[in-house]
């Protein structure tokens, strides 16, 4: 019996009755013939496999696009640059998660690249003449979700749909509220654009319009008066391809552009599955290679589908163990063609000689259409099916190449108040050779009152009004791969009122308030000390209230409800010894006290009060801590004593709590007081012997020496302060006054601030306020707590405005 062809070939057609038809073709191509003298006038190739090429960002990719040879993606929110090394460069911050549009215009000598995010106002212009990336803020851009270039405009689509536009002439960040168009063949709303034929083609939800370069300076695109009754269900949908525009339309059709004609290339079997699946979220992309023109169609929700213009066939795409492809995009970068993973930060490489989808397999499917004979029987009882099997081994997987890592910045810069420059250290960590920091707005350019180091990450807060700065601290390698980090700051004109602990007459904790307008100092509450025992310092963590003495337990604490004090228990291990010093950080409280190990902290609870207890340091003070001082980043601890070396520094884990001993300055004597300026670069050491206070460069620790206090005054008190420029320290054993210095981490100690008449006397202890106006100081002399208003720019202090009549022991600002 001679053996008969059965047609097997052919594409997906599909129908809810399955035995009328029920064919499928998935990761299969079908191939007609072009001549006569085939063995087949149809054939089936494999589909091209999915080559890793790199993996950039975290993805998904959101966008690609070839400027002229230059290789963009939109991974995540990131912008990158693929050089031809293969290494992803980020070039901007595009928020958002969604799918974004991208075209570009000559420019100058170079090009801008304008990325659209489809939101109002997200336009953001890569310039490739000398790397900029910014932030359209032309107030005639209202954002788009849809663009296109023609006649060297840059065409958008408003983002509710109201209107399209256009950008002035060869200018991606320039616009004008005159170069606006509404449908006029039907009020619909606009769902995106294209360019064909030298015709901006303009799908609305039912109609589609078409309009041309008039030529005219306003209003330069004329309406071709030329309408289609036929909308769009998704403008992701709307691709270029074999010189025309196809797109799914408003009733689940997929058309293909003729002239002013849409004319339908899906079945209506496939559109019976279309039918299932959510129209608005469908997304397209297209691809040409070795004789197949393709559109592909995807539903999130769904499958996806391919129609390949040279055969009018349509077939399926299916990633292992998922119903639809991975593939968001296609773009073609030189003659290779290259896709973005809908799930990650892969970019995949379409092979025709790899037969994998990166580690997992491709697997085809052919369900043939319907064989029978009329009704009579059929009979096969032997079948050949003809396949070239090719040759040499199996695909090999491969596995993406590694990227740099980008560096990572870390860093929160306090809030800060006009006319007060202050410092704050950015941290880098990774990235490949040098890192240079730089700083840019949310809108890509200048911060106003911001600068930043570009080697040490200082940057420098010098705002000229009050208000909020909204900025990115970036941090690049030398390969040009950089970390960010966003922050944003407030700036207040000052503090209104400011609220203080304060230890009081030997005896008591005070809870006091200044009124910046009034100028009066207040006592808002107050507790004595059970026992009558003396005083040596007070702190204040949240709403609780603390203080160090001489007597058992050595430290109380007291909760704090308007102008009420309520006693909390002592610690359940108390310090070993008398407390001579109390400081506190965040949530931590330290106590310098007289016996082994000479410090403890613990843990407050603003409810419970003292709560856990922190392990001593594995080599502690060898004598009495008269000082106690974190630094502002939380990472290290210093205490002071009257036994060489003086002074001690400890890393400081907020989990784990004390952790290895620094080396120590060198110092001539008794050390009581401790200060750091608020961005951490220095510190100050107050001694009792001369000099009587020292300032030290800070960089893992104490560094070198930076200056010392002109004057022996025999201080216990010491203070320094970015935000006020101002090294002060106290007069305790001198019998004088403080002595107050103007101060930069620039310029070091300068001139000698003059005491105002009426000047606290006998300083025991010194603070300044955060915002840097106001100095406060306590006696135990003649005076209890005095605060002076300070202006930086004249250089004065104000008479002191004065609380309490003596014994002042200590005083801190809450934070």
């Amino acid at each position: 019996m001679r053996a008969n062809p059965v047609d097997l070939i052919g594409g997906v057609y599909k129908d809810d009755s399955l035995p009328w038809s029920c064919q499928d073709t998935v990761n299969w191509l079908p191939v007609m013939a072009e001549v006569g003298g085939t063995r087949t006038v149809s054939k089936f190739s494999t589909v091209p496999g999915l080559k890793p090429y790199q993996r950039i960002g975290g993805g998904p990719i959101r966008g690609m696009h070839d400027c002229e040879g230059l290789r963009l993606i939109v991974s995540g929110r990131i912008l990158y640059r693929i050089g031809s090394d293969g290494i992803g460069v980020p070039l901007g911050t595009i928020p958002g998660v969604g799918r974004v549009q991208m075209t570009h215009n000559q420019f100058s000598t170079g090009y801008q690249v304008l990325v659209e995010n489809g939101q109002g106002g997200g336009g953001y212009v890569y310039n490739t003449v000398d790397g900029t990336f910014i932030k359209i803020t032309d107030e005639g851009y209202p954002g788009s979700i849809s663009s296109d270039y023609l006649d060297s405009f840059l065409l958008g689509v408003e983002p509710q749909g109201r209107f399209w536009f256009h950008s002035n002439l060869a200018d991606a960040t320039d616009y004008n509220t005159l170069d606006r168009y509404e449908a006029e063949a039907s009020p619909d709303r606009i769902i995106g654009l294209a360019v064909s034929q030298f015709e901006v083609v303009v799908f609305g939800q039912r109609t589609i319009e078409f309009f041309f370069n008039s030529g005219a300076q306003t209003g330069t695109f004329q309406n071709r008066r030329q309408s289609i009754t036929r909308g769009c269900a998704s403008r992701h949908t709307i691709q270029k391809l074999d010189n025309t525009l196809f797109w799914l339309g408003d009733d689940g059709v997929v058309y293909r552009l003729n002239g002013y004609s849409p004319q339908p290339v899906s079945t209506r079997a496939l559109e019976k599955s279309f039918a299932e699946s959510n129209w608005s979220e469908a997304i397209a992309h297209v691809w040409e290679d070795r004789g197949h023109k393709v559109y592909y169609l995807t539903f999130p929700d769904g499958q996806s589908y391919g129609y390949d213009v040279i055969t009018g066939l349509w077939h399926r795409r299916q990633s292992f163990g998922l119903d639809r492809w991975r593939l968001n995009h296609t773009i073609k970068w030189g003659r290779d063609w290259y896709g973005g993973d809908y799930q990650s930060g892969r970019i995949w490489q379409l092979d025709w000689d790899y037969f994998l989808e990166g580690d997992q397999p491709i697997v085809s499917e052919r369900i043939s259409g319907v064989i029978a004979d009329n009704q009579s029987s059929l009979v096969i009882p032997n079948a050949e099916l003809i396949f070239d099997t090719g040759q040499g081994p199996g695909t090999t997987p491969i596995v993406f190449p590694p990227q740099p890592t980008a560096p990572t910045v870390t860093g929160s810069a306090p809030d800060g108040f006009v006319n007060f420059p202050y410092t704050y250290t950015y941290v880098a960590t990774g990235g490949t050779g040098a890192r240079t920091f730089s700083i840019h707005s949310d809108t890509g350019g200048a911060v106003p009152g911001v600068t930043i180091n570009p080697t040490t990450g200082v940057a420098t807060f010098s705002a000229a009004a009050a208000g909020t700065a909204r900025f990115y601290v970036r941090a690049t390698d030398s390969l040009g791969i950089w970390g960010e980090v966003y922050d944003t700051i407030q700036i207040a004109d000052r503090l209104p009122f400011l609220d203080m602990a304060a230890a009081f007459s030997g005896v008591s904790v005070a809870a006091l308030h200044y009124d910046a307008l009034t100028k009066i100092v207040t006592r808002e509450a107050f507790a004595n000390v059970s026992g009558g025992s003396t005083v040596m310092g007070a702190a204040v963590v949240g709403d609780v209230y603390l203080s160090a003495n001489l007597a058992s337990p050595y430290v109380a604490a007291w909760k704090r409800s308007g102008a009420t004090m309520t006693a909390m228990a002592a610690p359940a291990s108390p310090p070993t010894g008398a407390a001579q010093t109390i400081s506190s950080f965040g949530d931590v409280v330290f106590v310098g006290h007289s016996t082994a190990p000479y410090i403890s902290a613990y843990r407050i609870n603003q409810t419970t009060g003292f709560a856990s207890k922190f392990a001593a340091p594995a080599s502690p003070p060898p004598d009495t801590v008269y000082g106690v001082k974190m630094h502002p980043s939380g990472q290290y601890v210093v205490v002071t004593t009257a036994l060489p070396p003086y002074a001690i520094v400890y890393r400081w884990d907020n989990t784990t709590g004390f952790g290895a001993r620094l080396t120590s300055p060198s110092l001539n004597g008794w050390s009581t007081g401790i200060a750091f300026n608020e961005s951490g670069t220095h510190v100050a050491i107050a001694s009792y012997s001369t000099p009587s206070a020292r300032l030290f460069q800070w960089s893992d620790g104490f560094g070198a020496p930076a200056g010392s206090m002109p004057e022996n005054v025999g201080s216990v008190a010491v203070a320094l302060s970015d935000k006020a420029g101002l090294f002060t320290a106290g007069s305790e054993s001198g019998g004088g006054n403080a002595r107050v210095y103007r101060w930069s981490a620039s310029t070091g100690i300068g001139a000698l601030v003059p005491n105002p008449p009426n000047f606290v006397s006998v300083v025991r202890s010194i603070a300044i306020s955060s915002d840097g106006n106001v100095v406060a100081l306590t006696s135990t002399g003649n005076d209890g707590v005095g605060l002076c208003e300070w202006d930086k720019d004249a250089g004065v202090l104000s008479s002191p405005s004065k609380y309490g009549a003596s014994a002042g022991i200590s005083i801190q600002f809450k934070a």
